[in-house]
């Protein structure tokens, strides 16, 4: 594997946030795949997530990450998910599972703001 194939290093799981014990943790890990989140400007990361977690979860998750970072302005974001080169917008309420979120997924996160012409 060259350089340029390495996989990056997850910056955020989202496993070890939730407050659920330790064996639960390691039932949820071993379901658990990484997926890759990128901002408006192009910013990525990558999450480790596990299937029956909801896609406003994710969202809200990969938002404070990016915030945090100042990769992003603080705001209203929705996720989609990039298919065929295009973006596909994600049920908030769904499951990531339901949403068709698998391993090596890329999603963008979108303005959920109506656009104002001003």
């Amino acid at each position: 594997m060259s350089a340029d194939e390495q996989v990056k290093e997850v910056d955020v799981d989202l496993i070890e946030i939730d407050e659920i014990t330790v064996n639960e943790r390691e039932e949820r890990r071993k379901k658990a795949y990484v997926v890759e989140v990128r901002t408006p400007a192009g910013f990525e990361a990558r999450f480790r997530v596990h299937p029956q977690e909801k896609v406003e979860r994710l969202a809200r998750q990969a938002e404070r990450h990016f915030v945090r970072r100042g990769e992003l302005a603080a705001g209203n974001y929705r996720l989609e998910k990039l298919e065929g080169g295009t973006s596909v917008p994600l049920v908030p309420s769904a499951t990531l599972k339901e949403a068709g979120v698998v391993a090596g997924t890329v999603c963008v996160l979108v303005v959920a703001d109506p656009q104002v012409d001003g």
